[in-house]
């Protein structure tokens, strides 16, 4: 669900992780031309890793030139399945940012440096 905060130039998405309120991601997406942030807080984990991933395809299908960063500083934990995802988002292009000895790490690792 996307809420419009300015015509066109940043959009949040909030979603819900269904009938769990303590492990849950929340998605804000940030658009600016053909560029993309997406902040990300919570958990990469479970079903998340799903919304997550077709979030980031439903942009990158929509704008085939999308440059995307990815914000990890407000990410608790990444399961294996989420640094996958994101290796994926890195091989696509997707660039990293993020505060955090472990999300520093994470943010390496993903893309092709650890």
């Amino acid at each position: 669900m996307f809420l419009p905060l300015k015509p066109r130039s940043q959009r949040v998405c909030l979603l819900p992780f269904p009938g769990a309120e303590t492990a849950m991601l929340r998605i804000m997406t940030e658009q600016s031309g053909d560029a993309f942030r997406l902040e990300l807080h919570g958990r990469i984990t479970g079903e998340w890793i799903g919304v997550l991933e077709h979030h980031w395809r439903k942009i990158r299908a929509a704008t085939p030139s999308a440059i995307v960063t990815v914000g990890v500083s407000n990410v608790l934990f990444i399961d294996s399945d989420g640094q996958q995802l994101l290796r994926r988002m890195a091989d696509s292009g997707a660039k990293f940012d993020g505060d955090g000895c472990m999300n520093r790490y994470v943010i390496k690792k993903v893309s092709g440096g650890a």
